[in-house]
């Protein structure tokens, strides 16, 4: 499984290991090549699932990171559009399934 952008902790409650080196991944904190190396170890691993926090910049940036400003190019956002299907939601947070080749 897969959390983005930024809740570690899931990992531990769920006994699982992040397919990629990144604890989080955030625009600003990571390079574009970081968000990409994080992609490629998503699609080498052929990751089931993805846990993503939709409302990370809404809700937690404006409190922790107050000078953070979106980018102009999305990167991870689009491959998960891409390459996964919601299967629940909850609160903002996405459940998402690898589609089937």
């Amino acid at each position: 499984m897969f959390v983005y952008p930024y809740s570690p902790l899931y990992y531990f409650l769920a006994r699982a290991e992040n397919p990629t080196r990144f604890s989080y991944l955030v625009y600003g904190h990571h390079t574009r090549e970081q968000m990409l190396e994080a992609l490629a170890s998503l699609e080498r691993d052929r990751t089931k699932y993805v846990i993503w926090d939709t409302t990370f910049e809404s809700v937690a940036v404006p409190l922790s990171m107050p000078g953070y400003r979106p980018p102009a190019e999305r990167i991870i956002e689009p491959y998960l559009e891409s390459r996964y299907t919601e299967i629940g939601r909850e609160r903002g947070i996405r459940f998402l399934e690898r589609k089937r080749p």
